[in-house]
């Protein structure tokens, strides 16, 4: 099979040589990484969620494309190693990503590999395409969920996401409950978005964007 594209196609002399390879091609995972910014629903149409799903989302973090790896035993150059992990696909279709050796007297050593698109299809069939967020200060998530009704009273929880791990967003950082009454209006606010109230029920809630949160 053709060497990994991280390696030179030279015809390698010895582990010494396969571990180090002939000088790393040059591959810039990081230009197919890309900025996500996106506010939902669109404001003015008429959306309708169940009690505890999301009303209104705003996403603002950086995200790269590749593909998640099970547990892969492959033989390169006759010699026994192990694909595992996220693997990042750059602009120029490589993927990059950890490989670990099982040589003897070298098992446990990582290397950081480049594929060619065919030379990953050939190693791993089973891949499975994927896209994590990128960790950073500036990434964010918030969102309005809707919790429920109680005569004229509606209640909401607000939450954002500002903590990533393993390329996902998990526990809030900030959560905040908030009860409007419809006998003051039909129009809601909360951190400077705004919302307006069609049809609110024990089950569900109707209603307009009529403003996204501020950046």
């Amino acid at each position: 099979m053709t060497p990994p594209a991280l390696y030179c196609r030279a015809a390698l002399a010895g582990l010494v040589a396969l571990l180090t390879g002939c000088g790393p091609l040059m591959v810039n995972p990081e230009s197919a990484r890309k900025q996500v910014q996106e506010d939902a629903p669109v404001l003015g149409i008429t959306s309708r969620v169940e009690l505890g799903e999301r009303m209104m989302v705003q996403k603002d973090y950086e995200a790269v494309a590749g593909a998640t790896v099970p547990l892969t035993r492959i033989s390169q150059h006759g010699l026994p190693f192990d694909m595992n992990g996220f693997y990042e696909r750059s602009a120029n279709g490589y993927y990059c990503g950890l490989t670990t050796s099982r040589v003897i007297g070298s098992a446990g050593t990582v290397m950081r590999v480049c594929y060619t698109e065919a030379e990953f299809n050939a190693y791993v069939p089973g891949f499975k395409v994927a896209e994590v967020i990128v960790p950073r200060a500036g990434n964010i998530q918030r969102v309005i969920e809707y919790t429920g009704r109680s005569e004229n009273r509606l209640t909401f929880s607000y939450r954002e996401y500002n903590e990533t791990k393993d390329g996902v967003f998990i526990r809030p950082a900030y959560t905040q409950d908030f009860t409007f009454d419809l006998a003051q209006g039909a129009e809601i606010g909360v951190k400077g978005a705004r919302v307006k109230v069609i049809e609110a029920t024990n089950t569900g809630i109707t209603y307009q964007v009529l403003k996204h949160f501020p950046k």
